[in-house]
């Protein structure tokens, strides 16, 4: 099979547009594409697990931490990443790559 290059997109949400119109393929983070994985309007094609380095930090001036509405914050951001891992997880194990 001779590859070509063929479009490009400077924006993910574009790329993932048109592989769902059917017009190639794309790369996505698992979390970015879980819903679409769950419906059935992507899959996977193979199983090869990419972990990212990139991470996200929250942040705040020092000795504000302990603030009720920080606390509050940080909590219910845990506890969405915890619902999201969970949604990844169960997603990932039944969308098996094709």
């Amino acid at each position: 099979v001779k590859l070509t290059e063929g479009q490009r997109f400077p924006d993910t949400n574009m790329a993932l547009e048109a592989a769902m119109d059917g017009l190639g393929i794309a790369l996505a983070r698992t979390a970015h594409v879980v819903e679409d994985l769950a419906a059935g309007r992507l899959i996977r094609l193979f199983d090869i697990p990419c972990p990212s380095n990139v991470a996200y930090y929250l942040v705040c001036p020092l000795g504000h931490q302990d603030r009720p509405v920080i606390v509050a914050f940080r909590e219910w951001v845990l506890e969405e990443i915890g619902v999201m891992n969970r949604k990844v997880e169960a997603v990932v194990r039944a969308a098996a790559p094709v």
